[in-house]
C-alpha cells in the first residue's frame, strides 16, 4: 500500500551512495540502513557455515594448484 516502506542495508561501500541513489530511495519510500565494517559475518551466518566451507575448500585447492605449478 501507499504508506509502507522498504528497507535497504547495504555494507559501507561509499561509491555506491551517490545523491542519484540517496534520491532514488527517499523518492520511493525506501529506508535504508548500513551495516558497520567487519560485522558483515555476523548477518550473514551461511558465510559461516556452508559458504564459509566452500570458500576455504576453493582457496585452498587454488593455492595447491598454484604452487604446484
Amino acid at each position: 500500500s501507499g504508506d509502507q516502506y522498504a528497507l535497504v542495508i547495504m555494507d559501507v561501500f561509499t561509491e555506491q551512495m551517490t545523491s542519484d541513489v540517496l534520491d532514488f530511495l527517499r523518492d520511493n519510500r525506501i529506508l535504508l540502513t548500513d551495516v558497520p565494517p567487519n560485522v558483515t559475518k555476523f548477518d550473514q551466518p551461511l558465510d559461516l557455515t556452508v559458504n564459509g566451507y566452500a570458500k576455504r575448500f576453493s582457496v585452498r585447492k587454488f593455492n595447491d594448484w598454484y604452487t604446484d605449478t
